[in-house]
């Protein structure tokens, strides 16, 4: 009787053993689906002495944009509209994919959910299940006296950079220097800032006063009025009564000369 009960205790535990090894997969997709994993956000740079430094404060949103369906990657309902490619591996095509899609959520007010880097620049997502997320920084963070900003990217689960269910980034940072002048750094001395008086050493009323129209004017005696002479038009008509004259001396003088010979 014990090695019947032996025997059937080992069935048991045997078919127990197997529904549990069968069934695993579906337990796993389940716990996926009602949302399991998480995306840790570490936001680090470097500042003007090339420290490394925590992002805090800055504002990440993120938009679940695709779904997994066991073979690959499409999009929700909500991006449905849009062609972007979120199957792609390559790095250049994730980014495209990431700034087009960021793009449509914003203008057609898809909502995101958004987390904020601590003093740490860390932001997690919790409670994610598998799909296609796009993370993008709100506007920029000012530390110091530079700026930093960065660009929207994917995430994608069931992914090779999980580890268990948890997925850790590092956005890159594109850095500027601010050249905003301090308004309140060196304010002007206000005796500075009132203009001069303008009764001060006002001028001579004398040294004011023009000079004579009549003073050191030409006179030619006649009334002080100057008379103009036209040069141009007189040389002209004496030379036209010159050559006249020339001209009736010479036709009588011939006339003379024609008298004598006859």
């Amino acid at each position: 009787m014990k090695m019947g009960k032996n025997k059937f205790i080992k069935r048991i535990v045997m078919f127990i053993v197997s529904i549990l090894v069968i069934s695993s997969p579906i337990f796993e997709r389940i716990s996926y689906a009602s949302g399991s994993k998480t995306v840790v956000i570490n936001s680090h740079s470097y500042n003007e002495n090339n420290n490394k430094i925590a992002i805090s404060g800055a504002e990440f949103y993120l938009y679940k944009v695709g779904e997994y369906n066991g073979d690959k990657y499409v999009l929700t309902d909500d991006f449905k509209k849009v062609w972007a490619d979120i199957n792609s591996s390559v790095a250049k095509d994730e980014m495209e994919a990431a700034n087009i899609l960021y793009k449509y959520a914003k203008d057609n007010n898809i909502k995101g959910r958004l987390e904020i880097t601590d003093s740490n620049g860390k932001a997690v997502f919790s409670g994610l299940g598998d799909g296609v997320y796009v993370i993008a920084q709100e506007g920029s963070v000012k530390i110091g006296n530079m700026i930093y900003s960065s660009n929207p990217f994917l995430v994608k689960s069931p992914s090779h950079f999980e580890d268990g269910n948890t997925i850790v980034v590092e956005p890159k940072y594109g850095i500027d220097e601010d050249h905003t002048p301090d308004k309140t750094e060196n304010p002007p001395d206000k005796d500075e800032e009132n203009p001069p008086d303008k009764e001060e050493n006002p001028p001579d009323k004398d040294e004011e006063n023009p000079p004579d129209k009549n003073e050191n004017t030409p006179s030619n005696g006649d009334g002080g009025k100057e008379k103009k002479v036209r040069t141009g038009d007189e040389g002209i008509l004496n030379t036209v009564i010159l050559f006249l004259v020339a001209f009736i001396m010479f036709i009588t003088i011939n006339k003379r000369k024609n008298l004598n010979k006859k």
